[in-house]
Formats: structure tokens, C-alpha cells, sequence
């Protein structure tokens, strides 16, 4: 079983939730938001999260296995 968290340092992890192991070897990096809500669809390989930056807001998809930049849907 896997969790997917958000956090104040601007990073999304995956973890293994019977070891407290994350999955994916580097954390997401966000960029300069903090992360406030994450979805993660099991049968699927993408996590998106949302956060704010100044004056706007943005949703953003990532590649859960590998952690690749994300594909930004809306800002």
C-alpha cells in the first residue's frame, strides 16, 4: 500500500506505507509553493497536486514512478 503526502517544503513523496520507505528515490520538487492537496489514482502512474503561488493557484500532474517535471494543466 502506498501514501502520497504534501508538504511545507515544497515536496510530494510517495511512501511504502509498511516500511515508511518512499518510492520514488527523489522527493517532487513543487518549485517556490508549498503543497496543499495531492491525488494519487492507483491505476494510474500520474500524482497531481495543487498549491498556491502569489495572486493564482495551479494544479500540476507528475509521473509517480520516476518523478519527471511536471506537465502544468492550470494556472
Amino acid at each position: 500500500m502506498a501514501v502520497v503526502s504534501g508538504a511545507w517544503d515544497r515536496t510530494a513523496r510517495q511512501w511504502v506505507v509498511e516500511t515508511g520507505e518512499t518510492m520514488i528515490l527523489a522527493p517532487i520538487e513543487t518549485g517556490r509553493e508549498n503543497v496543499y492537496a495531492v491525488i494519487y489514482l492507483p491505476d494510474t502512474t500520474m500524482i497531481a497536486n495543487a498549491g498556491p503561488v502569489v495572486g493564482e493557484s495551479s494544479v500540476r500532474i507528475w509521473d509517480a514512478k520516476k518523478g519527471h517535471p511536471p506537465q502544468i494543466t492550470h494556472e
